[in-house]
């Protein structure tokens, strides 16, 4: 049978690109050329395209294996989860490390000279310090909260049976998420800096919210025991309804209450208009998944997909090389036109950041989830055995 989750591979690809083209504008533009940062800006919802595939994928492989909530089945599940992040995510940890302590170089600047800042990352609790949430590797505040959340699956699974509910834990965690976005700037707004504004959309409950789409795209494409099912129209056409409609009530309802309380209109990032925009990427994969947009599901985007992982933890690492080169710096002056720059380095990027995350794909990535398979597998027969 052809693979039959090639559409997730090829969101994840489409992901993955969305970010890299909002990264590249951050090394080409300008106060004259702002307008490309605005045409690619929306390209950071990746990282929410990222979270609902993974969501729905886990509720995928858990219904796949039966998971009825027994220890050495939440163990295995655990094991597996942590060698298919860290094995990638400590090597590049302890690559930056190793030039930031042992042997500086002025590269790695930008890295705060803490033994905490390094404790953090390592153990994945790095979303619970606003200093340190986004430091050594760039874009590791999503690693941190999808670790996070990875602990909480188990319980969702076991709660989250139907769509119904799925749909009911949703509002749950949108009315959790806008109450947390709203205190501190109610209760504190002296105090609240910009980086506590980051902090806290970098934060697990303000991302929930889509992480619960991944569950509700999860019940629309395939049933109880995991088998894709016919597409329902009417269902999903009411669940998208539902959807939108709730994210809009909590966005108007959350800047009203900002302007009540604060008399100030914030229509700003860190507001649940990106759970508006994530309901148009659910669209997107049930899209996918339902054989529309077949275009989207090319072999380039999958490549994409495969290898995002690595993509995400290297790409802008390859951009900050690749913009301080000497020859790129020549060449970027003599082509002296910022969107031609941008397209240049984007496909500079891309073909860089592909090779590289393609070797550490297959060298790292998955033998790392090969021995986390074989650990947990010799774990689970033993205490069979047991």
């Amino acid at each position: 049978m052809k693979n039959r989750y090639e559409f997730l591979d090829a969101l994840r690809g489409i992901a993955i690109l969305g970010v890299i083209i909002l990264h590249v504008s951050i090394f080409t533009v300008n106060a004259e050329t702002r307008f490309i940062f605005r045409a690619v800006g929306e390209g950071a919802r990746g990282v929410q395209l990222f979270y609902i595939v993974s969501a729905l994928t886990l509720f995928l492989r858990l219904h796949s294996s039966h998971y009825l909530g027994k220890v050495s089945q939440t163990l295995k599940y655990f094991l597996r989860r942590f060698f298919r992040i860290a094995p990638l995510f400590y090597s590049i940890l302890f690559f930056i490390c190793f030039f930031t302590f042992i042997i500086p170089l002025d590269f790695f600047s930008y890295v705060q000279k803490d033994i905490l800042n390094f404790v953090s990352t390592f153990s994945f609790t790095n979303s619970f310090f606003p200093v340190y949430i986004n430091n050594i590797i760039p874009g590791q505040w999503s690693i941190a909260v999808e670790m996070l959340f990875y602990l909480l699956v188990p319980i969702f699974f076991l709660k989250i049976k139907n769509l119904s509910n799925a749909k009911k834990y949703f509002l749950y965690s949108l009315i959790f998420a806008t109450f947390v976005e709203l205190i501190l700037p109610i209760m504190f707004p002296q105090v609240l800096s910009d980086d506590w504004k980051f902090f806290l959309f970098f934060s697990l409950p303000i991302q929930l919210p889509t992480f619960m789409l991944g569950f509700i795209s999860f019940f629309l494409i395939y049933d109880k025991d995991g088998e894709k099912k016919s597409a329902n129209n009417k269902t999903t056409i009411d669940t998208i309804k539902y959807l939108f409609c709730a994210t809009l009530i909590s966005e108007i309802l959350f800047v009203l209450t900002k302007f009540i309380i604060l008399k100030q209109i914030d229509v700003s990032l860190i507001t649940p208009r990106i759970y508006i925009e994530s309901v148009i990427l659910v669209c997107l994969v049930l899209a996918l998944a339902n054989g529309y947009l077949p275009i989207l599901k090319n072999k380039l985007f999958q490549f994409f997909g495969k290898i995002s992982y690595g993509l995400y933890l290297t790409h802008f690492l390859t951009l900050m090389l690749i913009s301080k080169l000497p020859i790129y710096i020549k060449i970027a002056k003599y082509i002296n036109n910022v969107y031609i720059e941008y397209i240049f380095l984007l496909i500079i990027t891309l073909i860089a950041g592909s090779i590289i995350s393609y070797i550490t794909y297959m060298f790292i990535e998955t033998p790392g989830q090969k021995l986390g398979k074989i650990i947990s597998d010799k774990f689970i027969k033993e205490k069979t055995i047991q």
